[in-house]
């Protein structure tokens, strides 16, 4: 009888849905503004906690810390805003490229769901699942098929597993949209206020102990991290790093273009150099043109340079006349690119978290709708959907306080340095974060053996942790944390490498400077020389 029942009930929603056609057309338009409104809240919400927490813009690390990800684009609007209005089509652009990247699988499952529909409104679904294919393709480039198989089926995959649950739950295509505006909300407000160092934390201990991992990781940094710091200032922006292609140009004119560049602070970089170039320059000598091209990963012989589409071109003469306009229209091109591709990257690694989230949601209302059968109790959907965001959110509480560790933690710094010195990774980490924000020179003076251990440990987060602790003693040249600094400068991680470089920075002093110099000598990726350089630059020691 039961089944009989829901059977009716299930034709009287399908004949419901067929009396009106368009409406899944509108859950589908729902959902993509549902997802860019959270995306913008999040944005505006990340720009005002920065500016209550701070007159002053934080840094990038303590924008990260405290804010999340999604605390970049609302400092990169505040910070743009500020210096030209023109910035903020690129901040808007940048925010509906992410959404773009969500809703290319809120598209898809939405598509799955109306495929036994003949109409043509419903294949219009298929336009972001195509542009997000090529994007994926387009910025798969040089990783790993396997890592790009991961990428594209484990949030499909998820969603796979909702379906059934969907079905037993009896949620309609309209509830999708019912359920998808307050679940997106819901889920970037945790995001944005979620520790992303805590989430470092749990994803290098998850995805640094295998190759596939690492590569995993190495993509999330490339299309996220990185590209992110377009919202320092223009004079430290990526774009300021800059190859030549020597074999084309001639001598006469390389030597030219070299000191046009340096007039305008920007600064050459080897063509050859590992890593990521955010900007090349050859020459066309039939056209007698200087051809602007972005980054491609890891060059060979400066091939890539003659084989690539130039983002911005224009003749000699007019770039010799002016290269500073020349060089801030390039800047632009490249911006919007940068945007473009970021957003993208964002929008797409955005989404795993995302789905996971769903499929915890779908199966929490399912499980309460089963829980109140059984009890014979009736409520709305809204009150069911309420009570499962308050099942999740008890649950992320619960999972960000474990590891946070703040409430386990003591206030003494006595406290502090036992826990640093357990065998328990999360519970180390967590007490140097608490350390970091309190110790003073003196402190890390007493501790010298204690930091020196750490720098040494085989977890990275750690190591690099304990870099983060020597730039308290930027105020004397002591020769342990030098000999410290030297050796984390040699570090096989590069986060630690980083780290390092940042502590010795704020190193005053001959000794200091020659360190930093001698990073740039050597073959280290060319975004830690770019951090190197602009670190000398503010204290006078460029060469």
């Amino acid at each position: 009888m039961d089944e009989a029942k829901c059977n009716e009930i299930t034709k009287a929603e399908r004949r419901e849905e067929k009396e009106n056609p368009k409406s899944a057309a509108r859950v589908v338009l729902f959902l993509l503004l549902s997802t860019l409104l959270g995306i913008l809240g999040g944005q505006l919400l990340g720009t005002v906690l920065v500016a209550a927490s701070n007159h002053q813009l934080m840094t990038e690390q303590e924008s990260i810390a405290r804010l999340g990800y999604l605390a970049i684009p609302g400092r990169f609007l505040y910070q743009e805003m500020t210096a030209k209005s023109t910035y903020l089509a690129g901040g808007i652009f940048f925010a509906l490229s992410i959404g773009l990247g969500c809703g290319f699988f809120w598209g898809l499952i939405l598509w799955i769901f109306s495929l036994y529909r003949k109409r043509w409104h419903h294949y219009l679904r298929l336009l972001p699942i195509v542009i997000m294919s090529a994007v994926l393709i387009w910025q798969g480039r040089g990783t790993d098929n396997k890592v790009l198989i991961f990428l594209l089926l484990f949030p499909l995959t998820i969603y796979a597993l909702s379906f059934p649950l969907l079905a037993k739950a009896r949620i309609r295509l309209s509830d999708v949209g019912r359920y998808g505006f307050l679940f997106v909300i819901f889920s970037i407000l945790l995001w944005v206020t979620f520790r992303q160092l805590d989430f470092i934390d749990i994803r290098d201990r998850i995805l640094l102990p295998s190759r596939v991992g690492r590569q995993i990781d190495e993509f999330y940094y490339r299309y996220t991290l990185y590209p992110a710091r377009l919202v320092q200032p223009l004079c430290y922006r990526l774009q300021n790093a800059i190859a030549i292609d020597h074999e084309r140009f001639p001598r006469e004119r390389l030597l030219a273009i070299q000191s046009a560049l340096r007039a305008q602070d920007w600064f050459v970089v080897p063509s050859d150099l590992n890593g990521h170039l955010q900007a090349a320059l050859s020459y066309s000598q039939a056209q007698d043109e200087i051809l602007f091209y972005w980054s491609k990963e890891q060059p060979v012989k400066n091939s890539w340079m003659r084989q690539a589409n130039p983002i911005y071109r224009i003749s000699w003469q007019e770039f010799i006349k002016e290269p500073s306009k020349h060089l801030e229209k390039y800047s632009l091109a490249a911006d919007t690119y940068l945007l473009l591709r970021t957003g993208c990257g964002i929008g797409l690694f955005f989404i795993l978290p995302l789905a996971a989230a769903f499929f915890l949601f779908v199966g929490c209302i399912w499980l309460i709708r089963q829980a109140l059968l059984l009890a014979e109790i009736k409520l709305g959907r809204l009150k069911e959907t309420a009570l499962a965001l308050g099942i999740i959110l008890t649950l992320f509480l619960a999972i960000n306080a474990r590891f946070k560790v703040k409430s386990r933690l003591p206030e003494s710094r006595f406290g502090l340095w036992q826990i640093a010195r357990a065998r328990e990774p999360g519970d180390r980490i967590g007490a140097l974060k608490r350390l970091n924000d309190t110790l003073d020179a003196q402190s890390c003076r007493a501790h010298q053996e204690d930091i020196a251990n750490l720098a040494r440990d085989k977890n990275p987060v750690v190591r690099r942790l304990a870099a983060k602790l020597l730039d308290k003693l930027a105020g004397s040249e002591e020769e342990w944390a030098f000999s410290l600094l030297l050796s984390l400068l040699e570090d096989s991680n590069i986060n630690v490498v980083y780290t390092a470089a940042e502590s010795v920075s704020k190193y005053p002093g001959q000794r200091a400077k020659d360190l930093l110099l001698d990073i740039l000598r050597t073959d280290r990726p060319w975004y830690l020389k770019m951090k190197v350089y602009c670190a000398l630059k503010e204290k006078g020691w460029q060469q």
